[in-house]
């Protein structure tokens, strides 16, 4: 594998093709069938299950390891909650939706019958009201009857409209790149293995529902989400995991040098640990060796949140979380470098040709 460098032609174009598919938390299967198309050609098999997850499995030999790799699909977003008497409908959010997302953004609802465009309302500072205004959007619809004529029903996804720009041969732009990113990786590790021949089982984990359970305005977890990611990892039992993932870039205005801790262009990053997982000390140096090894630029922190690691560690499997520097995590507009994720492909590669070759002792007990 270390023979084959990424295309970055190729990561450009699909990524911008998996942002462009809605892919609200649990409403997930649009985004499945299109990377199931896409994946199909590299994988030994493919598998579907009833919690929303898509495995493509490349086989190796018959005992060997088995390696899960693993990036969430879903976005945050909205569901219609209910729709009023004069057609606007109230919106009820799905993840850990920043407080200054909403009013004013047009947004998209996705009905059997098709995409119905729309804006979230606000309160004009022309009004004499104050205080926070309800969750709702404007599809143009005068009655409540009217709003349904247009297929629109109480529980809908509703996504925030904006599309995907390349900044600079370096730079892009767009929403929902978390996680995109880490969907448009394993595509193309998929890939890359299918130029190379390989004694590990890999099970590529297009996961569901990880963003479900974030609450609005990111708390401190108190629910946890992943729900997905457990269900494929007690399917799989891996001996060993990689989780792709975002983490959160603070190279910007407003924040002390000493906070400044992440920066885009640096690499990747290895996510020590969060609200619900730690990076087992074993695992953290592997990674690092991987890193060292094979001159691959990496970055460390912590973070607050959860990822789908936590939910993998239940299954026994030793896990290491990798997360691509993301500025304005959760907004509309999420820029990204594009080495950055390129150092992730490295990374993703690098592990498996190093469990291959040298096993840790560890891994097995």
């Amino acid at each position: 594998m270390s023979n084959f460098a990424p295309d970055r032609d190729d990561i450009v174009k699909t990524l911008e093709a998996l942002t462009e598919i809605a892919a609200v938390t649990g409403f997930e299967d649009n985004l499945q069938d299109y990377l199931k198309s896409l994946v199909t050609p590299y994988a030994s098999s493919m598998q579907q299950d009833q919690s929303g997850n898509l495995i493509a499995s490349r086989k190796g030999i018959e005992g060997g390891l088995k390696i899960m790799l693993c990036a969430h699909m879903d976005e945050i977003g909205f569901v219609v909650r209910s729709i009023g008497p004069w057609g606007f409908l109230y919106l009820y959010p799905l993840g850990g939706i920043p407080e200054n997302i909403g009013p004013g953004h047009w947004v998209t609802v996705h009905t059997d019958r098709g995409p119905v465009s729309g804006t979230i309302g606000i309160h004009s500072a022309h009004l004499p009201v104050s205080g926070i205004p309800p969750l709702f959007a404007d599809i143009g619809a005068e009655r409540r009857h009217q709003a349904m004529a247009m297929g629109v029903k109480t529980g809908d996804p509703v996504t925030v409209q904006y599309g995907f720009k390349q900044l600079n041969e370096e730079r892009v732009v767009g929403r929902c790149m978390d996680n995109r990113i880490g969907c448009t990786i394993l595509v193309t590790v998929l890939k890359l293995l299918a130029q190379t021949v390989h004694r590990a089982n890999i099970f590529a984990v297009f996961s569901s529902t990880e963003e479900h359970g974030m609450h609005p305005g990111n708390p401190p977890a108190q629910v946890h989400g992943a729900r997905g990611a457990f269900v494929a990892a007690q399917s799989i039992k891996p001996h060993f995991a990689v989780v792709l993932d975002s983490m959160v870039a603070s190279d910007i205005p407003g924040l002390s040098e000493s906070e400044q801790l992440i920066r885009l262009g640096r690499g990747v990053t290895l996510r020590l640990l969060d609200d619900m997982a730690i990076m087992r000390p074993k695992v953290k140096k592997f990674a690092r060796d991987v890193a060292e090894k094979n001159n691959i630029k990496v970055q460390e922190s912590i973070s607050r949140s959860f990822t789908d690691t936590s939910m993998i560690q239940l299954s026994g499997a030793a896990v290491c979380t990798l997360g691509v520097p993301l500025r304005y995590i959760h907004s509309p507009g999420q820029v990204a470098a594009l080495s950055d994720i390129e150092s992730a492909i490295n990374m993703v590669t690098g592990i498996i040709q190093h469990l291959e070759a040298e096993p840790p002792d560890w891994l097995h007990n």
